[in-house]
């Protein structure tokens, strides 16, 4: 299996800027872990009212989380179908986890309300009706 494309301009829009934002939140999360960059997916959230001697844990799922956005978005652009369930599972977990564990009011008067809205965006794009049906016909 050969992925020759980071991108694909043959797809509908909603999937060319949700491959886009799957590999910016991927990529900025991994800077994130680096160090380079203030940023985290919100996965890390998942540890945030546990002990703290289980930070290696965190890390590690914010790392294959971290892998998991980009590596579903090289294979939307590939036109694989297991690329897309996995981008709507990764980016349904960004929705949800926030709300999950902060709680929607605490989070909507704290600076990751943003952050937040990307995540919400990028499931919509994923399972927008034209995303849907391209996926249906095209997808391997």
């Amino acid at each position: 299996m050969r992925f020759d494309r980071w991108t694909n301009s043959s797809q509908p829009q909603t999937l060319q800027i949700g491959v886009i934002l799957l590999y910016i939140v991927g990529f900025s999360g991994l800077l994130g872990l680096l160090g380079i960059l203030n940023t985290s997916t919100p996965y890390v959230l998942l540890f945030l009212k546990v002990d703290v001697r289980i930070h290696g844990a965190a890390y590690f799922v914010e790392a294959v989380a971290c892998a998991t956005y980009v590596i579903s978005g090289l294979l939307i652009a590939n036109d694989q179908r297991r690329g897309w369930i996995s981008g709507i599972a990764v980016a349904a977990g960004g929705v949800v986890i926030p709300v999950a564990t902060v709680g929607f009011g605490a989070m909507v008067s704290s600076h990751y309300v943003i952050s937040w809205l990307f995540d919400v965006a990028l499931f919509a794009l994923l399972v927008h009706p034209q995303s849907r049906s391209h996926q249906k016909i095209w997808f391997r």
